[in-house]
C-alpha cells in the first residue's frame, strides 16, 4: 500500500494481516496485491458525533465483524459471505410510464450505477403478457420465476447488494393487471420503488407519431407498430382519434355546431366514459 500527499512523495506502507494502519487522510494512495491469494483491503475512516446525519446510525448502517468472517467485494461495496442468498428477489426497481416518455433513457441512466446488474431483457412484461397463471396460487414460486427467468440469479445470490431493474412501461397502462399481480407476488413484503415517467402530452404524441410513421422501420418493427398511420399526417391522425373519443362519449363538445369535431374546439372530459374505455 502506498500513500502520500503527492505522487512524488508516496511511501510504501506494509499491511500485515490482522493489523490496522492509520494513514491520516493522505491525498494519494494505491493498493497492489503482492500475494498469490485474493485479499480484501479495507480503507478505514472514522466519524464523530458532529458528523452529518447521513454518516451516522441509523442512516449509515453499522456491521459488526467476527473472527473468521469472509468478505466479498461487490464492485463498490463489501458483503459478508454469510449474507449470500439473503437479498430480496429481483427486480428491485420498476420503471413504468407512457410510451415515448423516456423509460429507455431512464433505464440506461440508472444502469450506469456500479451496483446495477442488467437482466436478460430491459422489459420483462412478467406482470402482463408473460404472466404465469399456473403459478398464481404460489407467491414464492411466482417471485422465483420472475427472479430466475429474467435476472442473473447466481450473481444476486452471491452479492445481495446488487440491484436489478425492470423497465416495462406498459405496467402503467395495464395497471389493472400489474397491481393485483404484483400484490400476489409480494405477499406482505414491501413493494419495490417505482420510477414513473410521464411527458408533455403534445410532445409525447408527436414523438409517438414519428415512431409509428418512420419509413426506416424494420419489417419486425412495422409488424409490431402497425401500418395505419403510414400515409396519414399527424393532424389527420389526431382528428381521427378526436372523432373516436367524441363518438364514444369520452369528450363532449362545448359548442356543438354540427359537422366533424375539430382540434380548435373546446371539449369536456367525461370521467366515467373514459374509465369504461380503459376497461375500468
Amino acid at each position: 500500500f502506498r500513500a502520500g500527499r503527492t505522487l512524488g512523495s508516496m511511501k510504501r506502507v506494509r499491511f500485515a494481516e490482522g493489523c490496522v494502519v492509520e494513514l491520516n487522510n493522505q491525498a494519494k494512495h494505491y493498493v497492489a496485491n503482492l500475494s498469490d491469494e485474493y485479499r480484501t483491503h479495507l480503507i478505514f475512516d472514522y466519524v464523530d458525533d458532529r458528523a452529518e446525519p447521513e454518516l451516522l446510525p441509523p442512516r449509515m448502517p453499522c456491521v459488526s465483524l467476527h473472527i473468521g468472517d469472509e468478505l466479498i467485494q461487490t464492485r463498490r461495496t463489501i458483503s459478508l459471505s454469510r449474507e449470500r442468498g439473503t437479498g430480496p428477489p429481483a427486480p428491485h426497481v420498476l420503471i413504468i410510464g407512457a410510451q415515448k416518455a423516456g423509460t429507455t433513457s431512464m433505464f440506461e441512466y440508472l444502469s450506469q450505477h456500479p451496483l446495477v446488474k442488467r437482466g436478460v431483457r430491459r422489459e420483462t412484461h412478467f406482470l402482463d403478457w408473460r404472466w404465469r397463471p399456473d403459478l398464481e396460487g404460489d407467491a414464492s414460486a411466482l417471485a422465483r420465476c420472475w427472479h430466475e427467468t429474467f435476472f442473473d440469479a447466481p450473481a444476486h445470490a452471491d452479492h445481495p447488494d446488487l440491484i436489478a431493474l425492470d423497465s416495462t412501461p406498459s405496467y402503467l397502462l395495464q395497471s389493472n393487471l400489474a397491481i393485483p399481480r404484483l400484490s400476489k407476488i409480494l405477499g406482505g413484503r414491501a413493494a419495490p420503488p417505482l420510477v414513473v415517467m410521464v411527458r408533455d402530452p403534445v410532445a409525447r404524441a408527436a414523438s409517438h407519431y414519428a415512431m409509428i410513421a418512420d419509413p426506416r422501420a424494420t419489417p419486425q418493427q412495422r409488424r409490431s407498430r402497425g401500418t395505419a398511420w403510414l400515409d396519414a399526417s399527424m393532424r389527420a391522425v389526431a382528428e381521427a382519434e378526436l372523432a373516436d373519443l367524441v363518438s364514444n362519449g369520452v369528450l363532449r363538445r362545448r359548442n356543438d355546431g354540427g359537422g366533424s369535431p375539430t382540434l380548435a374546439e373546446a371539449y369536456d372530459l367525461d370521467d366515467d366514459a373514459f374509465r369504461r374505455c380503459l376497461g375500468g
